[in-house]
C-alpha cells in the first residue's frame, strides 16, 4: 500500500513535465547529511557529509558510487558510521524528460566508537525509481530501494525523494529525504550542491 501511494504521488508530480530536457547522469554531489533514529529506546541523531557521483557509459547504462560519513557529537553516545557504495544503473525514457531507473549497488558499512562494537558489513541494494525534469531548471526524483546485508536478518525497504534546482547548466542545489518503510523512526535528510559535466 505504501509503495503504491508513493508511486502514484511521483507520477502525479511528473505528469506536467512534458517540455523540459532529459535528466543528466554525469554529476557529482556533495552535501550535509542528517540521520535521526528513534527505535525501541535508541534515540540518537547523526550528522556528517555525503559525496555521490555517477557517469554515463552508454545511452541506457551508468556507473555510480559514493561515500557517507556520520558521527554523533551531540548526545552521550560515541558512534561513527562510514558507508561506501558502488554500482551500475539502467535508464529508459518513459517520455522525453522522464526516465525510469533501476540500480544495483554493492554496499560496505563500518561502525566504530566507544558505545558500539567495531564492525563492518557488506550488502546489496536494489533500487527502482523515476527521475524527471519538471522544468528546464527543476528536477524531481523518487525511488524505492531494498537493502540486504550479509550479517543476517531480513531486507529493509526504503523510500527516497529528492528535488534539485539547477542554478546554471553545471551547478545546482538539492535536497533529499529517505525513510525506512518498516519503521517511521529512521529518517535521513540531505542538503547539498550538484556539479554536472
Amino acid at each position: 500500500m505504501k509503495k503504491t501511494l508513493i508511486a502514484s504521488l511521483i507520477l502525479t508530480a511528473f505528469a506536467g513535465a512534458a517540455q523540459a530536457a532529459s535528466p543528466n547522469y554525469d554529476k557529482i554531489e556533495f552535501g550535509y547529511n542528517h540521520l535521526s533514529v528513534d527505535d525501541e529506546g535508541f534515540d540518537v541523531d547523526f550528522e556528517g557529509y555525503v559525496l555521490n557521483g555517477s557517469v554515463s557509459v552508454s545511452d541506457h547504462f551508468f556507473l555510480q558510487g559514493g561515500i557517507e560519513s556520520l558521527g554523533d557529537d551531540e548526545s552521550n553516545a560515541d558512534a561513527d558510521i562510514r558507508s561506501y557504495n558502488a554500482g551500475v544503473g539502467f535508464r529508459a525514457a518513459i517520455i522525453d524528460n522522464v526516465d525510469f531507473n533501476a540500480t544495483l549497488d554493492y554496499l560496505n558499512t563500518r561502525w566504530d566508537g566507544s558505545d558500539v562494537d567495531d564492525d563492518s558489513e557488506d550488502g546489496l541494494a536494489l533500487g527502482l525509481g523515476l527521475r524527471a525534469m519538471v522544468t528546464d531548471n527543476l528536477e524531481l526524483a523518487g525511488m524505492v530501494k531494498r537493502v540486504k546485508y550479509d550479517g543476517g536478518g531480513s531486507a529493509d525497504d526504503f523510500a527516497l525523494a529528492s528535488a534539485t534546482y539547477n542554478v546554471t547548466t553545471n551547478f545546482g542545489i538539492f535536497a533529499s529525504m529517505e525513510r525506512c518503510l518498516e519503521t517511521s523512526d529512521a529518517d535521513r535528510w540531505t542538503l547539498g550542491a550538484r556539479f554536472s559535466f
